[in-house]
């Protein structure tokens, strides 16, 4: 299992960096070995959807545009009520997600509420996006931070993880 958390309470992933848009020769170096039509921001999302491990993203800060895709493109995801945030901005900016968030989100959320995601280009908290089936659970950001105390350690995630797929909420 890879586990994803942010070092900065305020931010999961904010967006990609815009600046790019000035630099489109930025990644051809990460590039060269992609099929055609797909970019590098694709290619990110291809690797965690098809990854071996299960890769879990715990949420407590804002995932925006290029962000947001990433927490979809992972396998599950776990919120933090009152911190966590997601969003696609990109209509707000005259563009469409471009790293696979319009393909992955339907498939999380439904194509209606992925119109609606993508077009309205909303934040949403972390229990509207567990509604919405955009993240599995949404949780009290201690329990999502909080270490287990079974077998010396690790985060509480795993039971998280344990009790989503055994299908205890």
């Amino acid at each position: 299992m890879i586990v994803f958390d942010s070092a900065d309470p305020e931010f999961f992933i904010a967006h990609v960096d815009m600046t790019l848009i000035d630099a489109p020769d930025a990644f051809d170096t990460f590039a060269t070995d992609l099929p055609d039509g797909v970019n590098v921001f694709q290619a990110l999302g291809e690797l965690l959807r098809h990854h071996s491990q299960v890769t879990i993203v715990k949420l407590a800060g804002l995932a925006r545009g290029g962000g947001a895709e990433f927490v979809t493109a992972a396998d599950m995801t776990f919120a933090a009520i009152g911190r966590a945030g997601i969003g696609q901005i990109e209509a707000l900016m005259g563009i469409v997600p471009g790293g696979g968030g319009t393909q992955y989100l339907s498939g999380r959320v439904g194509r209606d509420r992925a119109l609606e995601v993508v077009l309205g280009a909303d934040l949403y908290d972390a229990e509207t996006a567990e509604r919405y089936g955009w993240v599995n659970r949404a949780v009290r950001a201690d329990e999502l931070f909080r270490e287990s105390p079974r077998r010396g350690g690790g985060h509480a995630v795993g039971r998280l993880f344990a009790g989503h797929v055994c299908g205890r909420r």
